[in-house]
């Protein structure tokens, strides 16, 4: 099911040496992660984050929660897999924002995007099962993605602690919830 994803690691390191959009005494490579985005469901990759993670004697990537079993973002799954540059924070002034207020933070920045929940998803999980660190739990606790449940309001992902990252959905503002980005490659 997987196949091999072309990479350019030219371009890939020209891009982390840049200066990072919102601190330039820091680059690139500095705030944000290589992520690949499998092409499996998030159901999946929950289900196997889980199990690896037990396997390592850690505590669950991702909680309990089955409120969105049914809904199709976290059963949708892509045709292939991509590689993503996501930025391991979210966007510097992004809380306390209503959505349209986070992504005008990122509409002067022309190749950043909103990031997707499959690819936070797969950021969180790798970074915790290969690296021991939990992202998301300092001032904003949980990242906003460009997905949406099936309500409409955008899903966001966060706050791992020893239950794993927990899920939910909401279109207001709130301290601990930031706007996430991304680069394609």
């Amino acid at each position: 099911r997987f196949q091999e994803v072309e990479l350019d690691y030219v371009k890939l390191k020209e891009i982390l040496n840049e200066p990072d959009e919102w601190d330039s005494t820091k680059k690139k490579f500095d705030t944000y992660a290589l992520v690949f985005k499998p092409p499996i469901s998030f159901l999946e990759l929950k289900e196997r984050a889980n199990a690896a993670a037990s396997a390592q004697g850690k505590t669950p990537a991702f909680r309990a929660q089955d409120w969105y079993d049914s809904h199709p973002f976290t059963t949708a799954v892509t045709k292939s897999g991509s590689w993503e540059l996501v930025r391991r924070e979210t966007v510097p002034g992004s809380t306390k924002k209503v959505l349209n207020n986070q992504k005008a933070l990122i509409a002067d920045k022309p190749n950043l995007t909103h990031t997707s929940f499959a690819a936070l998803a797969a950021l969180l999980v790798g970074q915790y099962l290969a690296h021991d660190i939990k992202l998301y739990n300092g001032k904003a606790h949980y990242g906003r993605t460009s997905t949406c449940a099936a309500v409409g309001s955008p899903v966001f992902l966060g706050y791992m602690d020893t239950c794993g990252a927990f899920v939910n959905d909401h279109s207001g503002a709130a301290g601990d919830l930031g706007l996430v980005a991304s680069r394609n490659l």
